[in-house]
């Protein structure tokens, strides 16, 4: 037997001198029949950097760059200033929990805020005094004020701006570069290593659905469960949290969202045991060895902590299922057939957790 679940023990009276019996309730995974694993049909995902994307990166670099000012040819806030301000926030008169703050820097359009809190200062003359009127989302996270209708106080102190540096051969030197087509052939650079690798996470994504839909697997689940999550532990890693709120209803909703992703990454990893143990793929110590050296190289200062934490065997069998999985989905590329596509790949469509915080 191959338990998926700690067995549930019904222990008998124990006597002395007496037969001892106890009953125990085994969950395992129902056995999996491989149908099909040749002859797949799926759409190779290929990228193209554009010239917009490289505009866009650079963009970005611009904003990271940019310089916060104080504005000194007007006194009214417009649409992407930033107001410094102090705030109190009430409810019905009565203060609340995290409704105000000191010399707290507001963008006027910035993302993250309550619906209408930086909005509502456009407008208004700096220095000065006003108040902005919002309604909390009925799906804001604090439920005690999610739906309500609430008041800031605002003693508005200082008109800034951002001002972003000219896009120029000086910029890119600033930035380590020789001069601006050195930059862009960088992003160019780092752009096409990026996309080769989601193309190459697509690509097994849309193999993996192939195998899944040709061979039905009847999944546990606890095993589905147990994958939920941890796919809400690498939630938690990618948001920089080390636990949800207690008695949050997030959790919950994680849960539901995640369903069908879990029971999908359970029947493929089950599906390609299969496969591996049909075919008889495993990992060299060589495979292995050059995948950890793969890994230990893009972890950059870290490289040394990444080769000796994988000297530990539990680890290092991850890395050996690992080369077994890639191996795997190796073969089911080598046997498939290529369905192909008159779609653009040009820009990346990703799916991101929704962000669990909101500034007020």
């Amino acid at each position: 037997l191959n338990p998926v679940a700690t067995p549930q023990i019904d222990s008998g009276d124990l006597k002395t001198n007496s037969e001892f019996s106890y009953s125990a309730k085994i969950e395992i995974q129902p056995p999996v029949e491989l149908l099909q694993h040749e002859s797949l049909e799926y759409t190779p995902v290929k990228s193209e950097i554009t010239d917009q994307d490289i505009t866009e990166e650079i963009k970005k670099m611009s904003e990271q760059n940019s310089e916060i000012v104080p504005v000194e040819d007007r006194d009214v806030a417009q649409h992407g200033d930033q107001v410094l301000v102090s705030y109190a926030g009430t409810i019905d008169g009565v203060a609340f929990d995290g409704g105000s703050a000191e010399s707290a820097l507001v963008e006027i359009g910035g993302q993250g805020y309550i619906p209408g809190f930086a909005e509502g200062l456009e407008g208004q003359t700096v220095p000065g005094n006003c108040i902005v009127k919002v309604t909390f989302p009925e799906d804001y996270q604090n439920k005690e004020l999610a739906g309500k209708d609430a008041e800031f106080a605002m003693d508005m102190k200082e008109l800034k701006t951002r001002v972003l540096p000219t896009i120029d051969d000086e910029f890119a030197k600033d930035l380590g570069f020789d001069d601006l087509d050195a930059l862009k052939a960088n992003i160019q650079d780092d752009l096409t290593s990026k996309r080769e690798q989601e193309d190459e996470r697509q690509t097994s994504d849309a193999i993996l659905k192939a195998l899944v839909k040709a061979n039905p697997v009847d999944v546990c689940p606890t095993m589905v469960k147990q994958q939920q999550e941890a796919l809400i532990k690498q939630f938690l890693q990618m948001t920089g949290q080390s636990q949800l709120p207690l008695n949050s209803d997030i959790t919950d909703k994680l849960m539901e969202g995640n369903a069908e992703l879990a029971k999908f990454q359970v029947a493929s990893a089950l599906l390609m045991m299969e496969i591996a143990k049909k075919c008889e793929i495993t990992a060299t110590e060589e495979e292995i060895e050059e995948e950890i050296e793969k890994m230990a190289a893009n972890s950059g200062q870290y490289a040394d902590y990444v080769r000796n934490m994988y000297r530990n065997p539990q680890e290092r069998n991850h890395i050996n299922s690992k080369v077994v999985e890639n191996k795997t989905v190796a073969l089911l590329l080598e046997k498939a057939i290529i369905v192909e596509s008159t779609e653009s790949n040009s820009s990346d469509e990703t799916t991101e957790p929704a962000d669990t915080e909101a500034k007020s």
